[in-house]
């Protein structure tokens, strides 16, 4: 399994609003992707003007398979509420 692990700037004043939109347009889009295990939103308190997506897949295959105009094509439907951001990925790691 894997972990992508997307970190945001987000103005903890506009959190409320991004995050209707995420969910509105990348959640449901993920929600319907082969490979597709669950996504979670976090928020440090540390660091409130920051949001990580921590997205499950199944394999590093379903994650990449997603097709960079479909990615486009999302991003663009978050309009005013898009924010890039930087993207790292895990292997989960279960002990035997």
């Amino acid at each position: 399994m894997i972990v992508e692990m997307l970190t945001f700037a987000v103005k903890a004043d506009e959190r409320a609003g991004w995050l209707a939109a995420d969910a509105r347009t990348w959640t449901r889009f993920l929600q319907i992707q082969e490979g597709f295990v669950r996504k979670e939103t976090w928020i440090d308190p540390e660091h409130p003007d920051v949001v990580r997506a921590m997205i499950w897949w199944a394999d590093d295959d379903s994650m990449r398979r997603i097709p960079a105009a479909a990615m486009r094509a999302i991003n663009e439907a978050m309009g005013t509420w898009y924010r890039p951001s930087s993207m790292r990925r895990a292997e989960v790691v279960t002990p035997e």
